[in-house]
């Protein structure tokens, strides 16, 4: 079965974790960038400093499109995932647990690169006070997908789409999932 890149960027923007599906609450969204992927390996290779200049750039597009919430009247910003960072009702600042899912369209020329070097440096820069989460130890659920993107009619050479889709999960199911296993099952 053949899959158009249309049909499998509209599944993307759709899609429900059947995971996490029970434990979504608003506030999620997904987003597009037309930014070519990278590893933390290439830039370093590029030069210092280049991480961290990706990095900004990544966060720009994410302020420009307004994807964080305004937490006060003065108009300070917080991450996504962070609730309640005024302690307004009084249990502190919480943060709720994210399903993030991942899309690196890729061009033809560009498509041997690897999906988990390209995740790293791309969650890196969703995370921190001016990105779209505090931290990634608030995801509890990953999803990545690579796909060469071959655009109708072909154009440039240098045709990258990324796509974001954010969750955010309950937290009140806690992390904690029971669970047995046999003893005589070897530690590796």
């Amino acid at each position: 079965m053949s899959i158009q890149s249309n049909e499998l960027i509209k599944y993307f923007e759709d899609f429900v974790c059947p995971i996490c599906r029970d434990r979504i609450v608003p506030g999620g969204f997904t987003t597009w960038f037309r930014v070519e992927p990278k590893s933390a390996q290439s830039l370093h290779a590029d030069g210092a400093g280049m991480k961290a200049l990706y990095e900004q750039k990544i966060k720009a597009e994410i302020a420009k499109n307004n994807y964080q919430m305004v937490g006060s009247a003065d108009g300070t910003k917080h991450p996504l995932n962070v609730f309640d960072p005024n302690n307004v009702y009084g249990k502190g600042t919480r943060y709720m647990d994210v399903c993030i899912g991942l899309f690196f369209g890729l061009s033809p020329t560009c498509k041997d690169k690897d999906v988990d070097n390209m995740a790293k440096l791309f969650l890196d820069a969703l995370k921190g006070p001016n990105g779209l989460l505090s931290d990634d130890k608030v995801i509890t659920h990953l999803e990545v997908i690579k796909r060469e993107l071959i655009s109708e009619p072909p154009s440039s050479p240098d045709n990258y789409l990324v796509g974001v889709r954010v969750s955010m999960v309950s937290s009140s199911i806690g992390r904690k999932v029971p669970f047995t296993w046999n003893a005589s099952m070897p530690v590796i």
